[in-house]
This record gives structure tokens, C-alpha cells and sequence, in this order.
């Protein structure tokens, strides 16, 4: 005959009209409060020149890179894999042109 698991005893809560006392709640939830002043002061924060270009040159290494892996997968011409030779440059708007 097969065993069924036991059944766990459900702890009792307090005796009925005699419940715990609810912790305080002055610390939960306590934000700092934010004016739109600082808000527009982030916002006008503009990055370097620097900074954006080589945001912009790591974007578009992710994009070639995903480009490649993609295209070995997705080769319309065959069924099967085929190497792609490297490319020299960094910026997808030239992989548009003949290899």
C-alpha cells in the first residue's frame, strides 16, 4: 500500500482578541523627495563628446558582431555554414558594401 506524506502541524496563531502588535511603519517606504528642478538638471547633463563617440563605436561593434553570429545561422544562399572573411572596419554602415 502506498504512504502518503504526512501532514505538517499548522502553527496556531494567537488566542482570538489577543493579536501581535503591528510593527511601526514610520521607517517603510521613505523616498527622497525629488523636485522638478533637479530632474531638469540631470536631464540637461549631456555626456562628452568623447564619451558618446565611443558609445556610439561600442554600439555598433555589438551590432556587427550580432550581425555576424546572425548570418552564418540565416545563410539564404545555402543550407550550411560558411565563414565570413573579417571585415577591416568597425561601422555597420559599411557592411553593405561588396565583400
Amino acid at each position: 500500500m502506498e504512504e502518503f506524506p504526512q501532514q505538517l502541524p499548522v502553527p496556531k496563531g494567537p488566542a482570538r482578541g489577543k493579536s501581535r502588535p503591528r510593527r511601526p511603519r514610520e521607517a517603510r517606504f521613505k523616498t527622497q523627495p525629488v523636485t522638478f528642478a533637479e530632474i531638469a538638471e540631470v536631464e540637461e547633463e549631456g555626456a562628452s563628446p568623447l564619451e558618446e563617440e565611443r558609445a556610439r563605436r561600442s554600439f555598433l561593434q555589438s551590432l556587427e558582431n550580432l550581425r555576424r553570429s546572425t548570418q552564418a545561422l540565416y545563410c539564404p544562399t545555402t543550407g550550411r555554414r560558411t565563414a565570413t572573411p573579417p571585415q577591416q572596419s568597425l561601422d555597420s554602415s559599411d557592411s553593405d558594401t561588396a565583400q
